[in-house]
């Protein structure tokens, strides 16, 4: 029997697999490269071309094409994308060079795998089945971003930018023969096309940390973690607003309490910010995460706003590490406050939270030990493969 021939388009190298994207992105171009003929066809962003040689030798593809892409958000591509009427984000993943290269590869393939919404103008030049998979629905992530901002000129450009990615979000489900997506973002995305073919899908971690032994919390130092690129507008906010307003309360009642912050890409704001603060560390990027899972009492996702599954808590959870979040953090993830983790959309009351459990080594192991269990009975890889081949085997 012929293999299926799918070109996948992803806007970035997802290598190395550390961030949710990358993970989700390259769990699923493994499991499609061990099936079909697969196209592997992606733009290259900043520090992309180190690693290409590492990604490159764990997948065999039938062709590959890549080109560089660095368009910078400046006011004059804003309004370039405001004169061609499409979302700046698209405006700046838009390569010429893309184009006239994936033209070349005209009938080569029986599907489009589209990763991200952001390739959807690639896959729409060709005339077979698309399958988009939507990481998130950038549209409430815009909408959660002007909420919460204050100054009224971001919010403006904001809200603005929310409205052009909801059009345009509209119009490519549509299009599409079936739509992958988180089950809370299906049913944001069905209000928006409700005609659309849509197939559930989860935003997932490393299963292998489901079998390592859980931290013996009474040996462990008086550390929280957080993990995630701080270049991202999403996790960028979510620290500067519980930095500002629960770190400090935490920190006078738990005065020995540390906080590592790992993720490359800080702003010289939130460089700033910690600087003023007692116990916080930035730490960048870490190739190996495992030194800090290890000497960690709790994981702190503190998220103002997103959308999607957050890979980052579920790979606490797969670890049987403690959890304290907001509700935008523990969103698609079917948990019960305060038994699978501490979910708290007020800052003093996270920090408050925290730090009645951080000093019981006890409530810590039970509370590890339920967030495990929910992750191996419902959040494994096995149900988003199969609901993947499925898509493609209606396609």
């Amino acid at each position: 029997m012929t293999r299926k021939r799918i070109l996948f388009l992803t806007p970035q190298l997802p290598y190395p697999p550390h961030s949710g994207g990358t993970i989700k992105s390259n769990e699923i171009i493994s499991y499609l490269c061990r099936h079909y003929d697969v196209h592997f066809a992606c733009l290259l962003k900043r520090d992309d071309e180190e690693h290409a040689e590492a990604f490159f030798g764990d997948h065999f593809f039938a062709s590959v094409t890549v080109h560089r892409c660095n368009i910078p958000r400046t006011r004059a591509n804003w309004l370039k994308s405001l004169w061609r009427g499409i979302p700046l984000s698209l405006l700046r993943n838009d390569n010429p060079a893309m184009i006239s290269s994936l033209k070349l590869l005209e009938g080569q393939f029986d599907i489009i795998v589209c990763d991200h919404y952001l390739m959807f103008q690639y896959a729409s030049l060709f005339k077979v089945p698309i399958i988009l998979h939507q990481h998130n629905i950038e549209f409430v992530m815009w909408e959660r971003y002007a909420d919460g901002e204050s100054s009224w000129k971001k919010k403006i450009l904001a809200r603005l930018e929310a409205r052009r990615i909801r059009r345009y979000e509209r119009k490519i489900c549509h299009e599409a023969k079936f739509v992958l997506a988180a089950p809370n973002d299906i049913a944001k995305l069905r209000s928006l096309a409700p005609h659309a073919h849509f197939v559930e899908t989860l935003h997932l971690g490393d299963e292998r940390q489901l079998e390592i032994p859980v931290n013996s919390f009474e040996e462990l130092p008086l550390h929280l973690l957080t993990i995630g690129t701080l270049s991202w507008e999403a996790n960028r906010h979510g620290l500067k607003w519980f930095l500002e307003n629960g770190w400090p309360i935490l920190k006078e009642k738990v005065p020995e309490l540390h906080w590592d912050i790992i993720g490359r890409g800080a702003d010289q704001e939130l460089i700033d910010i910690v600087k003023q603060l007692e116990g916080v560390s930035l730490k960048g990027f870490a190739e190996d995460l495992t030194p800090y899972y290890e000497n960690t009492r709790l994981f702190l996702a503190p998220l103002t706003f997103g959308s999607g599954i957050k890979v980052k808590v579920i790979n606490a959870m797969y670890r049987a590490l403690p959890v304290a979040t907001t509700s935008i953090g523990a969103e698609g993830i079917d948990v019960r406050p305060d038994f699978h983790l501490i979910c708290e959309d007020d800052a003093v009351l996270l920090a408050e939270k925290i730090a009645e459990i951080i000093l019981s080594p006890e409530r810590l192991y039970l509370m590890g030990k339920a967030a495990r269990k929910l992750m191996q009975k419902k959040y494994t890889w096995d149900v988003v493969f199969k609901n993947l081949e499925e898509a493609i085997q209606n396609t």
